[in-house]
């Protein structure tokens, strides 16, 4: 008898290994349908996040072309801006230079004596300055 003991605590025991077995072949199934939906889940996460760099940098792009266009052109008002005030600038030296010409030429009409003297008088003062 004590053979049919051990016989029947055997079956038990198988019983329990196979239940083990199933619930591990379970639990392993579901880990591995776990895994997938979650790779799956970064996979779509990281092609949302790639899409997302691509349009932000789209963006970014458009900004700095903007606000080179808008430097540019405030640049080129500033430099048109500058080119005309040198020529007016240029302008009034040049009107300012012939009327002192003009007034020169006056002077010496009316006053030729003078002019003359004053001449040779600054003519001898540069004479002495530049043989020292």
């Amino acid at each position: 008898m004590p053979e049919k003991d051990s016989s029947t605590k055997k079956e038990p025991e198988d019983a329990s290994i196979a239940d083990a077995e199933k619930h591990f072949q379970s639990s392993k199934a579901h880990a591995e349908e776990a895994a997938r939906e979650l790779r799956l889940a970064a996979a779509e996460k990281a092609k949302e996040l790639r899409e997302a760099a691509l349009q932000a940098k789209e963006e970014y792009q458009k900004l700095v072309r903007e606000h080179a266009e808008q430097f540019q052109n405030e640049a080129t008002e500033k430099a048109h801006q500058y080119k005309d005030l040198a020529e007016e600038s240029f302008f009034e030296a040049q009107e300012k230079m012939e009327d002192y010409q003009k007034k020169g030429e006056d002077y010496v009409r009316e006053n030729p004596l003078k002019s003359v003297l004053l001449a040779l008088g600054v003519g001898f003062i540069i004479a002495k300055i530049f043989r020292s």
